[in-house]
């Protein structure tokens, strides 16, 4: 396994290029960009491994930057202009939804701690996440404005 490169964008299939650029709207995480993707890839089996999430609710999230960084943005073109495509994220996003509070009930007890000694609470409100993860079904959920 190797840190993905960009070089590598061919061998990736479209519609998971799309769905990693769709994930990462969806969350706010700005953080997976051009010369750091925060992705590993598999040469044998041609996949790849996202990581690190940590960014993911940004409160200083910037559509406009997100859109020109974002390591899969060229999908987005295509992306935006496809209302069957909107529609088919939405019912996705929406079905994952429904199992979002059954994850933030279940997570990890070290995940609600920002360090090991598990002495400084994560910054992290789940009912804020959750909130926000039900954005996806609003008509301005595509909006980069």
């Amino acid at each position: 396994m190797a840190w993905y490169e960009n070089s590598l964008s061919a061998d990736v299939n479209a519609q998971l290029r799309q769905g990693v650029l769709v994930f990462d709207w969806w969350i706010r995480n700005g953080d997976r960009q051009i010369g750091n993707t925060n992705m590993l890839w598999e040469p044998v089996d041609e996949r790849l491994v996202i990581i690190d999430h940590n960014q993911a609710f940004d409160d200083d999230f910037d559509p406009a930057t997100f859109i020109t960084h974002h390591v899969f943005a060229d999908e987005w073109i295509g992306l935006s202009q496809d209302f069957v495509l909107h529609a088919d994220w939405e019912k996705r996003m929406a079905a994952a939804l429904s199992m979002a509070r059954w994850a933030c009930d279940n997570a990890p007890p070290e995940w609600h701690w920002a360090n090991a000694e598990q002495d400084i609470p994560a910054a992290y409100d789940p009912e804020e996440a959750l909130r926000h993860l039900a954005r996806c079904v609003e008509p301005n959920f595509w909006r980069v404005e």
